[in-house]
């Protein structure tokens, strides 16, 4: 880009008008200048109809106002003097408008309200907090909910006279089992089985399954193993 002597602007047009007729002058359009001065279009044309309220923010408006005349050629110093003028006079507008929202009928207020500018980049934003919220929320509510967990055998409250059974079950394929506090294998299906010695009497099996950070589910089983009542000859022998 060749180099530009600063100069000071003296007509008295709004800042907008001046950085759009040097633009022009110079013969770029909107879309080229926003790609010199990497700042969107849509905010140049904001700035050149000096409708501040569509930037997010001063720091963002005085930030594209020396980058914007800086490339023009313009005193930046000037230009940003000039818009603090400028800027009062635009804030006494938008406050005389609203002003005026007292005698406007109450649907004509609200229409105003909900499409003004600022009203939209507020709910945008809110929505977008909200959207990364609800994601974090659910993700961490997946990690610590505990994997289900279906124990099939052998049911609850079981009676029995043998001294060994089964415990078989399903649970999800990234889950760990154990069984009363052993380890077991599950399968890439989530079905894990393990034979399990029986003591006389009542027997409690806890069948536990967790996925890594998650809170543990717990399924029991009772089963009493009854006493296997010897044959007749027997009894006699052991008297």
């Amino acid at each position: 880009m060749a180099a530009f002597v600063q100069k000071k602007i003296v007509t008295q047009k709004t800042i907008g008008e001046s950085l759009k007729n040097v633009r022009e002058g110079m013969g770029y359009a909107l879309d080229e200048m926003a790609e010199r001065t990497n700042i969107r279009s849509f905010y140049l044309r904001a700035l050149e109809s000096a409708e501040y309220d569509k930037i997010p923010g001063e720091v963002y408006i005085k930030s594209f106002l020396r980058v914007y005349s800086k490339e023009l050629g313009l005193s930046t110093v000037d230009i940003i003097e000039r818009y603090e003028n400028e800027r009062v006079v635009w804030e006494g507008t938008m406050k005389s408008r609203m002003k005026k929202l007292p005698d406007m009928p109450w649907w004509k207020k609200w229409l105003f309200f909900i499409t003004h500018p600022r009203t939209i980049r507020i709910s945008i934003s809110v929505v977008i907090v909200a959207a990364v919220l609800g994601y974090v929320v659910y993700q961490l509510y997946a990690i610590i909910t505990p994997p289900a967990l279906s124990v099939t055998s052998p049911v609850n409250e079981l009676i029995t006279q043998e001294r060994f059974v089964t415990v078989q079950g399903t649970t999800e394929p990234n889950a760990f089992v154990l069984i009363n506090s052993e380890s077991i294998h599950v399968a890439e299906d989530g079905v894990f089985e393990k034979l399990i010695n029986l003591q006389e009497g009542l027997n409690l099996i806890r069948i536990e399954a967790a996925k890594k950070f998650s809170r543990v589910h717990v399924e029991l089983r009772h089963v009493l193993v009854e006493e296997i009542e010897k044959p007749l000859i027997d009894r006699v022998d052991d008297q």
